[in-house]
């Protein structure tokens, strides 16, 4: 690697491209370097041993990029640089998925415009304007391999989720020459990363921050999110909030001029007459360290697919109002975004304050908080409004954090647990959570819903009382003895009025694997313990009420009332629901064996032959339109006749319909019934038709009337009518097992109903159970004949259909085969028998071949396409 007083310039694309030195042990000298007039001055590469990268020791001036770097690492710590006159001075980005993200610049200058005197050096616009010293530095959860992984020049991109914790520190740091002259404009000390759409660390400029003819309108330019944003595979409906929701802290004062913040415009947020808007800044400088960074995220297992966003964010005692978004879309699948977005959110806050947080979708079941960019004394107040009843456990450092015991008449005041991170109160009636979190590095609180008995218990007693007996000291351990479980399961919640009501929560218990004891030990892992959590609760729950009924609480004191409730968490839900699935199907195939083993009826095993009615009645047909009357004696017998003819009647077609019961388990129906051709019919040239549906599927359709064969005479008085009236019986039989059955008889509609007509008679409809294979069957249960693509065969005298040797059973009840023939064939009649060949074929000798004209393009089946013809020169 190289040492020590060397110069590089006038390269194309990099001038230094060397890794950073290792935090602890350097390995090599870095120093007195310079790098200019190049596209990147100093592009570090990472370190292969170790995730604390040292950058030292360059002079970088008159380069697109000062310093750069974008690879994995934990923490970044610049030093002794010197950058000036460079597009964008120092870029520094980590890359490494963590919580303790760090990166710092100390012991260097950063300078804007190096020869502001001289106005031949800066005569063009271009040589002296949108100069940046410093961009945001950034936490990213996945950075840069290698070289090659650079795509753009200047390098902008942010190409990963934000991580959710970070911070970017600046010690002895001078600032010179960032001015704004006729000719040079746009320069600024600190800019946003042009991508940073998520989440920019808290940047705190600490200890010997000093700067040199430096104007204020160009220390900070803060962006707007662009619209461009707002589409389907980046934020959505509307821009990220990131840009938003930035916090500089200036504690010293060195560079704002006062100790104070430097933050984007945001009118939502805005402090009051604490904050002066600086138009060049597109920011705001509020005098006095008055805001933090609360940064929160689902820790769902859907949180990159569920939108909590937008989530809106209101003060309860200040005016204060905003609105974040979800992380922009940074996953790719292949040439596409991933369509999936991280639900963590950074929100600019005003510190000492309470926040109300309402969430677009449902409040996630586990989260985390932080405040960021604060200081221990430092802190906000988190309040959640839950949609129902939910068991809320609040840790800190792994540990369940009590509930404040919320008594009646006594407003307890938060803040004074300032110093206590995770400190909370619970609402049990209103269902708000309301905790605190204060600006200790360490405190970073989790919220998760458990599974839990929610319960009211209501004492005769009083307030004092209850208090002056002591009966609250021993209140836990006595729930816990009787319920049989350990204290630090029962969370006390409130006490109210009335006599005595106090609220308290039972977490379920964390089960061992393979068990569904009491133990603390490790939480329920298999769906099957999981759903024995709700078993296990509901008998608590048993225990609690039984101990009350046989006055074993040991309270002192008479129980009023009991009131319980089980909560449980989505995935406990989604368990139960499983397992019951999972129960039923073992049920339904017990029952599926139990019937396979029972003795089942075969042949005929219901017949349904009921007089047909037109009238009122249980037997009565549903008839359209309305009004249709039944013709009654017709060829001398005293049956009724559905549908008819009415004389006077205009009305074109005619539907009447009935559904049937079949009980018994069955194969295959068969359905009779007399079907008349009244009056003067048009037949099929007409597209006049009487019709059967069974359950909406056709299966009889008959228009010529010479298939009715027998003649009658319904109405003589129509001598005109040469047609005549005649009938026929038909029998129709269908493949069918479910236990309800509906005929539906259609007259065309193009019929018009004075002059013509069909109608039925003796309707019966017939049951049959065959053997599986067959369609149908006689009444004894012996098969009578199969699908056209099976065989009927009998074997050790039964008689069943089977698939011809080499063919294959393609589905079951009955047996459908696959038919081969020649492969040349479209479709195959039977075996070795072609039916159909492709357009432009014709079948010899049982293979299709083309016709004259036409050339064969493939096989299998055979197509032809017409014959290319050369025309003559």
């Amino acid at each position: 690697y190289m040492g020590s007083g060397n110069v590089i310039s006038g390269s194309v694309q990099y001038g230094i491209t060397a890794p950073g030195q290792s935090c602890t042990d350097p390995g090599y000298v870095f120093k007195n370097n310079t790098a200019h007039s190049t596209m990147y001055g100093w592009l570090v590469l990472r370190h292969r041993t170790d995730n604390c990268i040292a950058i030292r020791g360059l002079t970088s001036y008159k380069n697109l990029e000062g310093v750069f770097y974008a690879y994995p690492a934990t923490e970044i710590r610049a030093s002794e640089l010197i950058v000036s006159d460079n597009k964008n001075g120092i870029s520094l980005l980590t890359g490494l998925k963590s919580d303790d993200i760090s990166i710092s610049l100390t012991n260097s200058v950063i300078i804007g415009l190096n020869q502001l005197g001289c106005k031949e050096c800066y005569a063009d616009t271009k040589e002296c304007s949108q100069r940046n010293g410093i961009r945001s530095m950034l936490g990213l959860e996945k950075g840069m391999r290698e070289i090659e992984f650079i795509k753009h020049i200047p390098f902008f991109g942010e190409d990963a989720d934000a991580v959710f914790s970070g911070k970017a520190t600046f010690e002895n740091v001078d600032f010179v020459n960032w001015v704004h002259t006729p000719t040079c404009q746009g320069n600024y000390i600190f800019v946003l990363s042009p991508h940073s759409s998520d989440y920019n660390p808290p940047h705190i400029l600490g200890k010997g921050i000093q700067k040199s003819n430096v104007d204020e309108n160009a220390l900070f330019y803060f962006f707007n999110p662009p619209k461009s944003w707002a589409k389907i595979d980046d934020c959505g409906n509307w821009p990220c909030t990131g840009p938003k929701n930035v916090l500089f802290n200036d504690l010293t004062g060195g560079l704002l001029g006062v100790v104070g913040n430097a933050v984007p415009y945001n009118a939502g947020v805005k402090n009051g007459n604490k904050c002066r808007v600086i138009k060049s800044w597109n920011g705001m400088l509020c005098s006095g360290l008055n805001y933090g960074l609360v940064v929160f995220e689902s820790l769902d297992d859907d949180r990159m697919k569920r939108m909590l966003s937008p989530i809106n964010i209101t003060g309860e005692t200040i005016q204060y109002k905003n609105d974040l978004n979800t992380f922009m879309d940074h996953v790719w699948n292949g040439f596409y975004t991933g369509l999936v977005r991280m639900s963590r959110f950074p929100s600019l806050s005003v510190l000492n304050q309470t926040y109300n947080i309402s969430f677009s979708s449902t409040v996630p079941e586990k989260q985390r908080f932080q405040l960021q960019g604060a200081t221990k004394d430092d802190w906000v107040i988190v309040r959640i409004q839950y949609t129902k009843p939910e068991s809320i456990q609040i840790r800190f450092n792994g540990e369940v954090i009590k509930p404040i015991k919320l008594i009646e008449g006594q407003n307890y005041d938060l803040t004074k647990d300032a110093r206590k991170c995770g400190a909370y109160k619970h609402f049990f009636q209103e269902r708000i959570i309301e905790f605190i979190i204060n600006g200790a590095p360490d405190c970073v609180i989790s919220l998760k819903q458990v599974d839990a008995i929610q319960v009211s218990l209501r004492l005769e007693t009083t307030v004092a009382d209850f208090f002056k007996n002591e009966q609250d000291v021993d209140f836990v351990d006595k729930i816990a003895a009787v319920l049989g479980v350990p204290p630090d399961r029962i969370r006390v919640v409130s006490i109210r009025k009335g006599s005595v009501i106090v609220d308290f929560l039972v977490d379920a218990a964390k089960a061992k694997k393979g068990s569904s004891t009491n133990s603390t030990t490790t939480t329920p892992t298999t769906t099957k313990q999981v759903a024995a959590v709700k078993k296990e609760l509901e008998k608590e729950v048993k225990n609690l009420v039984n101990a009350i009924k046989d006055n074993k609480l040991g309270m002192g004191v008479p129980v009023l009332s009991l009131d319980t409730k089980v909560l449980l968490t989505q995935k406990t839900k989604a368990a139960v629901e499983k397992e019951q699935k999972k129960e039923e199907l073992k049920k339904q195939k017990e029952e599926q064996k139990k019937n396979a083993t029972a003795v089942v009826k075969q042949g005929l095993v219901q017949t349904v032959n009921e007089p047909i009615q037109a009238t009122a009645g249980k037997n009565a047909w549903t008839m359209h339109p309305a009004g249709l009357q039944a013709v009654s004696k017709c060829d001398g017998t005293n049956a009724f006749i559905v549908g008819g003819v009415q004389q006077k009647s205009t009305a074109f077609g005619a539907n009447y319909w009935r559904s049937f019961n079949i009980k018994e388990k069955h194969t295959a129906v068969r359905i009779s019934f007399r079907a008349y051709a009244l009056g003067r019919l048009g037949g099929c040239k007409q597209n006049n038709y009487f019709s059967l549906l069974v359950d909406q599927k056709e299966v009889f359709r008959a228009c010529d009337v010479s298939q009715f064969n027998s003649k009658t005479n319904c109405h003589p008085d129509w001598k005109n009518y040469t047609d005549g009236d005649s009938y026929r019986d038909f029998n129709i039989t269908i493949p069918h097992t479910k236990n309800s059955l509906q005929l539906f008889f259609s007259l065309d509609k193009s019929i018009e109903l004075r002059k013509a007509a069909f109608g039925l008679a003796d309707v019966k409809v017939e049951a049959f159970n065959c053997d599986s294979s067959c369609i149908t069957c006689t009444e004894k249960g012996v098969c009578l004949n199969c699908d056209r693509s099976a065989t009927l065969v009998t074997k050790n005298g039964e008689r069943s259909c089977v698939c011809p040797l080499g063919e294959k059973a393609l589905a079951q009840k009955p047996l459908v085969c696959s038919i081969s023939c020649d492969p040349s064939c479209k479709r195959c009649e039977s075996k070795g028998v072609c039916a159909e060949c492709d357009a432009n074929a014709r079948l010899a000798n049982g293979v299709c071949v083309c016709e004259a004209g036409f050339e064969t393009i493939s096989k299998n089946p055979t197509k032809c396409r017409r014959e290319a013809k050369l025309e003559q020169a």
